[in-house]
């Protein structure tokens, strides 16, 4: 028997028939009617005077225009999860929540859902609205689980899964979810744990090799951070020394200005460390190197921690090899410590920085904090004449205030000590070091009482539990003038 074909109803519009849609019935079997009798075959998802976010769902192809099949599976769909199509005509933005077919598998999807959305919006009602729908994040605040795959603090009571969860959103970042609240999802963790196995092969391998991956220890995070700090210091010199390689007389226009300069002359220069920050590194040259200068052009003079020396020989240890001597005020001498018992309080700061700077392969004189003792210093009667005295005399009584109450309060003495004079005096005055002598010196890195502590292997002795002989690699000044000391001194600066 032949199928009994559905009973269209016409209408006249324009002068045109056209099929009228008035029922859910006639919804539902849209599939039904010949194309011949539709008055368009496609059109475009945006550009109507309809929701676009409504065309882009019937747009099942995603092809930016819906055709005849993409109605009718619409409206079969619509019919199926509807008890009754025809409030499909009435134009409402609500609908009841019996209104949807739970017989069929989606209607019951929509059943349930829509009564969820309700629940956690705390609304009350048997029916559900387009609005109640549109805000996602109010729809899913408060949940847990809402299968969209981000996991988020809340979404456990677990302590240590919470700090997981956080600590994979500081690291490597977070995606925020239905709820708009932030979580991590599985791209996110498997980066996560993949780097803590790299971390920890790192470590690993870090524990393996020691000397070479951590050369400073507990400080090399501190020593990577200084070099961090002018990296882009360095990647500025070298830029404008290949610009100098194209032409050489381009070098002076890419190097500090004489009149720049001549601006911060009658400046306070201690004030202008940003202007002077912004000046190149050092001389522009066209081959990008720095020059390697004779060594008996260079001398250093190091009189605080030996971090900067010890990052340079990091760097370029060729380089420091051409440094004629360094004069360090470090180590305690041959006298106690002041930082610790056995530690000078320079050395104290950044110990595997001098242990490297005493392995540099330069020459290095030590003046050590025990040349301060005695006749070199300022007592009181000599501070006394000095606040009497030149500007400069009554600054450094004011800028040695601090010592002078921390010796009278610790070792009961009235007096300054200059150990920084004291080692620029060895420097620069021909005959102030009356004595001194050869030694291996060694830091003591390790983190203990001793952390710090510089022993001295004197040249010439022999030492029974350590009967090797070791190289030196240090001078270590025992005895001074100070009578040319604090002459010199005094008349410096009265």
């Amino acid at each position: 028997m032949a199928t009994e074909k559905y009973a269209w109803k016409y209408c006249s519009i324009g002068g045109m028939t056209r099929v009228s849609i008035k029922s859910g019935e006639d919804i539902r079997h849209l599939g039904e009617l010949d194309q011949k009798l539709w008055t368009v075959l496609s059109c475009p998802v945006a550009g109507l005077e309809f929701p676009e976010k409504t065309l882009k769902f019937i747009d099942s192809d995603n092809d930016g225009r819906i055709r005849v099949k993409e109605i009718v599976d619409t409206a079969n769909w619509l019919c199926s999860v509807l008890k009754d199509p025809d409030l499909l005509l009435q134009g409402s933005d609500s609908l009841a929540i019996s209104a949807f077919n739970q017989e069929d598998p989606q209607g019951k999807i929509l059943h349930d859902s829509a009564k969820h959305i309700l629940a956690n919006l705390g609304l009350e009602k048997d029916s559900i609205s387009i609005a109640d729908t549109a805000d996602s994040t109010a729809i899913f605040a408060g949940t847990r689980f809402n299968g969209d795959g981000v996991i988020t603090p809340a979404s456990t009571d677990d302590a240590e899964l919470k700090a997981t969860i956080e600590a994979i959103i500081a690291s490597v970042g977070g995606s925020a979810d239905r709820s708009g609240e932030n979580g991590v999802n599985a791209a996110q963790i498997e980066a996560f744990y993949g780097a803590c196995a790299d971390y920890i092969a790192w470590r690993d391998a870090a524990e393996a090799d020691k000397e070479n991956i951590f050369p400073y220890g507990e400080k090399t995070e501190e020593a990577l951070a200084a070099c961090e700090s002018v990296k882009a210091k360095v990647k500025d010199w070298f830029t404008r020394c290949t610009l100098a390689s194209y032409d050489e007389n381009s070098a002076a226009s890419l190097e500090m200005s004489t009149a720049k300069i001549s601006g911060l002359a009658d400046m306070d220069l201690s004030e202008c460390s940003d202007q002077i920050a912004a000046c190149p590194l050092a001389h522009i040259e066209k081959d990008g190197k720095l020059k390697k200068v004779d060594p008996d052009e260079v001398e250093i003079a190091v009189l605080g921690p030996a971090t900067n020396i010890a990052l340079a020989v990091l760097i370029d240890r060729d380089t420091m090899k051409h440094v004629k001597r360094i004069w360090s005020m470090g180590t305690p001498g041959f006298g106690p410590g002041n930082a610790t018992p056995v530690s000078e309080f320079n050395v104290f700061i950044d110990a595997e920085a001098y242990e490297l700077m005493l392995d540099c392969g330069s020459p290095i004189t030590i003046a050590g904090f025990d040349l301060c003792t005695g006749n070199i210093g300022l007592d009181r009667y000599e501070l006394a004449y000095l606040e009497s005295g030149s500007p400069i005399a009554k600054f450094l009584t004011q800028a040695t205030s601090v010592i002078l109450q921390f010796n009278i309060d610790t070792r009961g003495e009235h007096m300054v000590d200059l150990p920084d004079a004291v080692a620029m005096a060895a420097a620069l005055w021909p005959g102030f070091v009356k004595e001194s002598v050869r030694c291996h010196c060694h830091c003591c890195t390790d983190n203990s009482e001793v952390y710090g502590q510089v022993i001295f292997f004197q040249e010439g002795k022999t030492y029974e539990a350590m009967p090797g002989a070791k190289s030196i690699n240090a001078d270590v000044i025992t005895a001074v003038d100070s009578d040319l000391f604090t002459e010199r001194f005094m008349n410096l600066i009265r």
